[in-house]
């Protein structure tokens, strides 16, 4: 399921953190590294910071003299750095004309939610060139005054260091490219890249032909400081499911449902219940809750479920009216959970194990430690003893396992 997935995904996540607490950055054009604390700069916290390689030409080859780039978070603009090495054969352009001087650009893209329809992001374009001039585009569609506007407030400089090297940074405000973290912190399309002069080549950090500024089936900015991504561009939204389904033999219509569930019509005798919640994202536990009651003594399977492309996390179970073994999945280790089963079903029959698990989130569980991981096809399942005429409450808490957790 994660290899099908991520062959859905065209996209990689690439981690923000802020800047370290007592360092500043001033953006001069010098990109030194007290400032910008590249890796391994910082004995302390090594891995603090990633580098982007900008290194892509449009024919699919690299570059022989690639653009390294940082890229940070004050926390109310995004910071962006160039070190671009350069042809010295050719001298570094003074002027500022977009596709024939040495030029960098940032194009970033706030992702619309799983549920809108993908692609239909339009990216924000800021330019900036050796000379310390800087421009937005009408490019990607916004129309002038929308390019002004998201010019506002913006810094850019630049330095020539020799004939083979010059460097430019960048802060963009959040504003600029309307992204607000305190309402969500969805991931950001981006696309960084270089126009040498020299040989007249475009240097992408995607690899892809199309416009620079094309942000889509590239690389997507996780801003660490405002907390877990709540879903990843190019994957379909997970949802929260439970189906609770009598054993055979039962009679006909032996479950009434309750609030928050429904029979499944597409089942053959009304014995199979439906808990179906919507989507759920990644950066929190939503709360979910359903009732229902048997008319007969007997057993029922209690399966944890999802949307068919997507995983889903549960735990934090609490059920009343009937008993449930290991609610909160810390009782085993390892692959072993007492009370639960692990199965992958195709045609509603049990072809196997699959990817279903109990297992340790990397960002935390709802209760503990540990929780469970679900989809469509990969269930974990527990078997209920029902009492006749007994409602039986159903509260748990789930949200999207993401299946790129950086």
């Amino acid at each position: 399921m994660r290899k099908e997935l991520l062959s859905r995904t065209p996209i990689r996540v690439f981690p923000v953190a802020d800047i370290k607490k007592g360092r500043t950055i001033t953006i001069d054009g010098a990109v030194n590294d007290a400032e910008w604390s590249p890796p391994g700069f910082d004995g302390s916290e090594p891995n603090r910071h990633a580098a982007a390689i900008i290194e892509n030409l449009l024919n699919g080859d690299q570059d022989p003299n690639p653009t390294t780039a940082y890229v940070e978070t004050d926390g109310t603009a995004l910071l962006v750095a160039f070190i671009n090495t350069v042809d010295p054969a050719q001298p570094i352009s003074t002027t500022h004309r977009w596709g024939a001087d040495d030029a960098v650009e940032v194009a970033l893209a706030v992702t619309a939610p799983p549920e809108a329809t993908p692609g239909k992001e339009r990216p924000f374009i800021f330019r900036g060139y050796p000379d310390g001039h800087f421009e937005g585009s009408t490019e990607s569609g916004w129309m002038e005054q929308e390019v002004a506007h998201s010019m506002k407030g913006v810094e850019f400089a630049a330095k020539v260091v020799d004939a083979k090297t010059w460097t430019a940074e960048f802060r963009i405000p959040f504003a600029s490219f309307a992204f607000n973290p305190t309402t969500q912190n969805r991931p950001i399309l981006a696309n960084l890249t270089v126009h040498k002069a020299a040989g007249k080549s475009w240097v992408q950090w995607k690899k892809r032909k199309g416009y620079s500024w094309q942000v889509h089936g590239g690389q997507a900015l996780w801003l660490k400081p405002f907390g877990a991504l709540p879903y990843l561009p190019g994957c379909r939204p997970a949802h929260s499911r439970i189906d609770v389904q009598m054993a055979p033999g039962a009679p006909e219509k032996a479950l009434d449902a309750g609030p928050g569930v429904a029979v499944a019509n597409w089942t053959k005798g009304g014995n199979r219940l439906t808990a179906n919640f919507g989507a759920v994202r990644g950066n929190r536990w939503q709360e979910c809750r359903f009732e229902f009651t048997s008319k007969v003594d007997g057993n029922a399977k209690f399966e944890l479920m999802g949307s068919s492309d997507a995983w889903t996390y549960y735990d934090d179970f609490r059920v009343e009216g009937a008993e449930l073994a290991n609610p909160d999945f810390e009782l085993g280790d390892g692959d072993a959970c007492p009370g639960w089963t692990f199965a992958r079903h195709r045609n509603n029959k049990r072809v196997g194990h699959g990817g279903a698990d109990v297992l340790r989130p990397p960002d935390g569980a709802a209760s503990g430690l540990r929780a469970a991981r679900a989809n469509h096809n990969n269930r974990v399942v527990q078997v209920l003893k029902l009492k006749r005429g007994q409602t039986v409450t159903v509260t748990f808490r789930a949200r999207a396992a993401l299946p790129l957790t950086p």
